[in-house]
């Protein structure tokens, strides 16, 4: 099961894109003086919560999951990688923060929220211009490859 879905997701550019992004987050997170600089021009909490914004987008549209259980795995992960992200802190000589989890986990419930509506109204578009509630109900849960447009 493991490896189907390694086979089946490793090429996907939007789960990449979500990987380069989170190593991107650690790797500068552990770098003292750039800390610095971006908390003077921006409040932390602020950064985390648009980080993981954009990285609960990245993680959503890379799954092929129907729509609710792609909602409730891209928050189960960026809870954990949120919280990893916290425990590696640690190790950096900052201090980690159960507030900085919570400014994550908001940016991704956002995030979602706001997917979830776009989903919506694209599905409600659909139903109004085809009047076919069956196919536009078959549209919205059924899960997408992710070359296809959505």
């Amino acid at each position: 099961m493991i490896k189907k879905f390694i086979v089946q997701y490793r090429r996907n550019p939007w789960l990449i894109a979500a990987w380069v992004f989170y190593c991107l987050m650690i790797v500068l997170g552990s770098f003292r003086f750039l800390e610095r600089g971006f908390v003077m021009t921006f409040n932390d909490k602020l950064l985390h919560f648009f980080a993981y914004a954009v990285l609960a987008s990245l993680i959503f549209w890379g799954l092929k999951f129907p729509i609710l259980q792609r909602l409730l795995a891209t928050l189960s992960l960026v809870a954990v990688m949120g919280m990893v992200d916290e425990y590696l802190q640690n190790f950096t000589g900052r201090d980690p923060s159960f507030d900085d989890w919570l400014a994550d986990m908001s940016g991704g419930i956002l995030s979602l929220i706001c997917i979830f509506f776009l989903k919506l109204v694209i599905w409600l578009w659909r139903v109004a211009r085809s009047g076919d509630w069956r196919q536009a109900m078959i549209q919205l849960v059924q899960p997408r490859d992710f070359d296809e447009e959505t």
